[in-house]
């Protein structure tokens, strides 16, 4: 070796860690390790020759690539297009990635590939890295991939260690396996539901005065933002129709079908409108496609323009395309079926789609609508909603109900939507807690989580659903490693963690329980409502969620930790305290925890600033929500006619 050389370990969690005690460092060169699990900063105290311990993947939100995943995600679909085969009902509809980045195989890998290239060359520049000690590990090839591509961009030589492990192998095989099991089980599964659906329950006659709900999630909480107006409208002489697909994923008593109809409300599975025919048409479609983009896929891998900072896209989003075409185009194409079918004879008055139509499911539903038929298009916004760069709810929507003159202000700025078809009503799924506050006081939902008498302070962390550009695996993790460190230091504050309802099991659970000798720290089932935790807390850590909203209705105190320094999250206005670094959080912590006279103002002072913001934030009406919105849409549509 000539001179110095700065090498970067990328050991990304602690399984993979004791690679490191087997490997022998080279004379004179500087070792940086990176890793994104805290636990690795204690194991590098064994390894004298790390120089020192960085995080892989900056904390940036999506704001810093926005544009150039618009961009991308239409060179993308501009190749996509090619092929559509109508002789196979594959038309150039079905043939898109979305530009809603909230998860999944498509748009959100463009986004989550972009991140990964600025983390790395962050780390290259840094550092000033001549090379790499890439330690693989199974689950992350497809971010070893991206940093290998990035590394060869910038011309520094990749070392890759246990890329060819029995585990790794075994990883990639199944990720290719899944991609088909996946789009079989979907199959299955169409023509399970559509067969329970036919025999269980009556034949839907079609109604003049129907207003229909898409619903394409069987989640509590997508289900319960249904009903209350639904049941308005119904109490109106309306006949309110959830029109369900993906709602009866697991066919029991609490699908999101059968839950509305618990609720006496109609449900209806678009899966009882696909034959068997069609089933058979979208899986050989789907593999005749997934044939066909090989035979192109030449064309994509040297695609002009997809290539950010000097790096090539197409290998990395090739796993993408093998996604989108066995998998999506299959379910596009029997939903789209399923739509058209259903719309030849229903022609409803007002429709809600699935995510405003910026979803695909809600697009499909969309132009499956009779030429002839052109009913109210409403939506209603839930939670915290914030000037989103991805947001694409059209002129399309007719009539858009809002929470308060906050969320009016965003729509009308951020979704460019007209002042006149948005209308302040409160929000439905705010309506319940007063009544839950009526039945529970603190002292019992503390005894409800198991939480003992005698705690000074309960803390509790919203430690959310992991994405790119969102929140990231480090943010989480930094956030949780500090709040451990304080409830050790402070024995008489109770931490409680709830994680998000997707949230996937793994490294909270282990910080947890590497952690389990504190008696303090109470870790939530994930599956439950946050109303108990939330009116056991004193106070709450989350960075922006709905969370924050229902927290401030409780009356508790609401820090937002934004260490990706992303201004544009502050949604809660001045009613939360925003934090930007972790040195900042521990002192506002141990000032809590040991200055009472501070303690007290500050949470005085919360609670005015969200008795402040809340009055903004949801309208005062003699109307429940749901009542008022019922109330608009009567109007709305007899004035239509």
């Amino acid at each position: 070796m000539i001179g110095n050389e700065n090498i970067l370990i990328i050991c990304r969690d602690l399984k993979s860690a004791h690679t490191l005690a087997h490997f022998k460092p080279r004379p004179q060169a500087r070792y940086i390790l990176a890793s994104d699990d805290p636990r690795m900063r204690e194991i590098t105290k064994d390894f004298p020759w790390v120089s020192g311990t960085c995080w892989i993947e900056r904390m940036e939100s999506f704001y810093h690539v926005a544009e150039d995943v618009i961009g991308l995600t239409e060179i993308v679909n501009g190749w996509l297009k090619s092929l559509a085969d109508s002789k196979l009902g594959l038309g150039k509809e079905l043939f898109f990635f979305t530009r809603c980045v909230e998860g999944g195989m498509t748009s959100q890998r463009i986004q989550d590939a972009l991140l990964l290239i600025r983390s790395y060359y962050f780390l290259f520049d840094k550092y000033k890295i001549n090379s790499v000690l890439l330690i693989s590990q199974p689950g992350m090839g497809w971010e070893d991939d991206v940093l290998v591509e990035a590394a060869r961009a910038r011309k520094i030589d990749v070392n890759i260690v246990l890329r060819n492990s029995p585990g790794a192998l075994i990883q990639r095989a199944l990720a290719t396996i899944k991609v088909y099991a996946r789009a079989g089980y979907y199959a299955a599964n169409v023509l399970r539901i559509g067969l329970v659906s036919r025999f269980k329950h009556k034949k839907l006659k079609a109604a003049d005065n129907e207003i229909i709900f898409q619903l394409c999630s069987s989640s509590y909480k997508h289900v319960e933002n249904a009903i209350p107006l639904m049941k308005a409208l119904k109490l109106k002489g309306y006949d309110a129709l959830a029109l369900c697909w993906h709602s009866a994923e697991k066919y029991t008593r609490h699908t999101g079908a059968d839950q509305i109809r618990e609720q006496g409300l109609k449900a209806h599975e678009l899966e009882s409108r696909c034959s068997f025919f069609d089933v058979w048409r979208g899986i050989t479609g789907a593999l005749r496609t997934w044939k066909k983009a090989k035979a192109k896929s030449q064309g994509f891998l040297s695609l002009q323009g997809l290539h950010y900072q000097s790096v090539p896209l197409g290998r990395i989003l090739w796993p993408s395309i093998r996604f989108f075409t066995i998998v999506d185009i299959f379910q596009s194409y029997v939903l789209y079926k399923a739509l058209k079918e259903f719309f030849k004879c229903h022609a409803p008055l007002a429709i809600k789609f699935w995510g405003a139509a910026a979803l695909r499911e809600g697009y499909l539903a969309r132009i499956s609508l009779s030429p002839k038929n052109r009913p109210l298009v409403f939506f209603y916004a839930l939670g915290a909603i914030y000037n989103g760069p991805y947001d694409e709810i059209e002129s399309h929507i007719d009539l858009m109900f809002v929470a308060g003159e906050i969320q009016k202000k965003i729509a009308i700025k951020a979704n460019n939507v007209p002042a006149d078809h948005i209308q302040v009503c409160g929000q439905s799924r705010y309506e319940g807690i007063q009544g839950f506050k009526n039945l529970h006081d603190r002292a019992t939902s503390r005894g409800f989580l198991g939480i003992p008498d005698g705690y000074s302070m309960h803390v509790l962390f919203d430690s959310q659903y992991i994405i790119r550009g969102f929140i990231s695996v480090a943010e989480q993790a930094m956030t949780l490693n500090a709040l451990l460190n304080f409830a050790a230091k402070y024995p008489s504050a109770a931490l409680l963690v709830k994680p998000h309802p997707c949230h996937h099991r793994g490294l909270v659970e282990e910080l947890i329980h590497r952690n389990n000798h504190l008696k303090n720290v109470f870790l939530i089932d994930q599956g439950m409502l946050p109303y108990h935790a939330l009116n056991a807390a004193d106070i709450l850590i989350t960075k922006f969620s709905t969370i924050g909203i229902e927290a401030m209705i409780f009356n508790c105190p609401v820090i937002s930790c934004a260490f990706d320094g992303e201004a544009r999250f502050k949604i809660f206005e001045d009613a939360a305290d925003y934090i930007y670094n972790l040195g900042d959080l521990e002192e506002l912590l141990n000032k809590l925890m040991t200055d009472q006279g501070f303690k007290q103002r500050w949470q005085k002072e919360h609670h005015y600033k969200q008795k402040t913001f809340l009055a903004e934030y949801l309208c005062e009406s003699h109307l429940s929500p749901s009542a008022c919105q019922a109330e608009v849409l009567d109007r709305r549509l007899k004035a239509k006619g």
